[in-house]
């Protein structure tokens, strides 16, 4: 998980395959917490041992949709062998709850709907997550906006601002920058590919 756009500390590769692994279910395949991973770039190896340090040499050698099929059979093999505690509460479905409401809730809204407290709520979403719960929901928010990726026509931005939630257009501008290093309207005037994009239309 990153907090800001940005670049990670890593090496550039000439090839990389990724994954996106829903809120709170990435744990169980990486085996660390995801915690221990915000803002930072890790070599598989520091996660796997051993099993990590073979896979990239692996991957290298076949075709993109080979690569693909190996890539998901590990991880499936990883989930079936790994077991993460439970919460008491329903981390990923809360999760998903912030994503559907776009963002528009609050901590205290939160920790009631999981029956936690606010600290055990930020807790929980730190350790499966890899950030706070209101980071969180900003990011859901901003991720809502994806929509106008690529509109390519004019936007009442002051008025796409209140719909949002955001206190004012330029609240909007700056969260939209730092966690994409574009203003908005930006972002609607290109074209774009990115897995948040196509589901935000």
């Amino acid at each position: 998980p990153l907090r800001e756009v940005g670049r990670t500390r890593g090496f550039d590769l000439p090839q990389t395959i990724g994954v996106f692994f829903r809120p709170a279910r990435a744990a169980p395949f990486l085996g660390v917490a995801i915690s221990d991973l915000t803002d930072r770039t890790v070599a598989i190896d520091d996660v796997w041992g051993t099993a990590g340090s073979r896979l990239p040499s692996e991957l290298s050698e076949l075709d993109e949709a080979r690569r693909v099929d190996r890539l998901e059979s590990v991880l499936l093999t990883r989930l079936s062998r790994r077991r993460v505690p439970a919460a008491t509460f329903d981390v990923e479905g809360l999760a998903a709850t912030v994503l559907r409401h776009k963002g528009r809730t609050t901590v205290d809204a939160m920790a009631r709907a999981a029956g936690v407290s606010r600290q055990y709520l930020a807790r929980e979403f730190r350790e499966r997550i890899g950030i706070g719960p209101k980071l969180y929901s900003r990011l859901a928010r901003f991720q809502s906006g994806l929509v106008y990726a690529g509109a390519r026509a004019k936007v009442d931005w002051a008025r796409v601002a209140l719909e949002m939630g955001y206190a004012d257009q330029s609240h909007m501008i700056a969260e939209f920058q730092l966690f994409s290093g574009l203003t908005p309207q930006t972002l609607a005037g290109r074209e774009w590919f990115h897995p948040f994009i196509v589901r935000a239309k």
